[in-house]
């Protein structure tokens, strides 16, 4: 076997270690990874505050077109929230074109998204794109850091009911994409 392939499969082995253990640290942490996208949820989330610039993923719903269901998985509800948890893909199969998506009630006005890649040097987003339900222009995301810091996308102020992160590359070596935490600033939109 030639060194390069020792080196990748030994990559992946320790991807896969390391997500074994994170699964053991994670047990004890609530399963909502298990809800369908379809299913009915009873919003407990409270009012966005009027005429006040405020992250606005916890007042949103998230949904997603891959999403990891291994035991002690923490859910793409915990991304748009602080605290502990993330968003990961089902796998290397399902990694390009996967999304994230945070959905609100009612018409907010945006202007910064924050995202932050899971923290492992094994599994790294490379590229990615926004889209907006307003059916404007999509928006380019580089390269995440890998450290988990976020990169901060300065949007021009748009009203919206969603916005989809969507996966365009990865590393070589990542086995589940996804993230830490999906962050959008704004506030409430003016009603007409």
């Amino acid at each position: 076997m030639e060194r390069s392939a020792k080196f990748a499969s030994l990559a992946v082995l320790i991807g896969c270690i390391a997500i074994a253990l994170w699964m053991v640290a994670c047990a004890g942490e609530p399963e909502k990874a298990k809800r369908s996208d379809t299913e009915k949820k009873v919003s407990l989330r409270p009012s966005i505050p009027a005429g006040k610039v405020v992250n606005l993923s916890p007042y949103a719903k998230a949904t997603t077109n891959s999403e990891f269901q291994g035991p002690g998985s923490f859910s793409r509800h915990y991304v748009a929230e602080e605290g502990p948890g993330e968003w990961a893909t089902e796998g290397p199969a399902k990694n390009i074109g996967a999304w994230i998506q945070l959905t609100w009630d009612s018409p907010v006005s945006v202007n910064c998204v924050e995202l932050e890649d899971r923290p492992s040097l094994l599994e790294r987003i490379m590229a990615g794109h926004l889209v907006f339900s307003d059916g404007g222009t999509t928006v380019p995301v580089q390269s995440l850091p890998d450290d988990g810091s976020p990169l901060e996308v300065v949007l021009e102020p748009r009203k919206v009911t969603w916005i989809r992160f969507v996966i365009d590359d990865v590393t070589s070596v990542t086995t589940c994409a996804g993230l830490r935490k999906f962050r959008v600033f704004g506030e409430k939109a003016a009603t007409p």
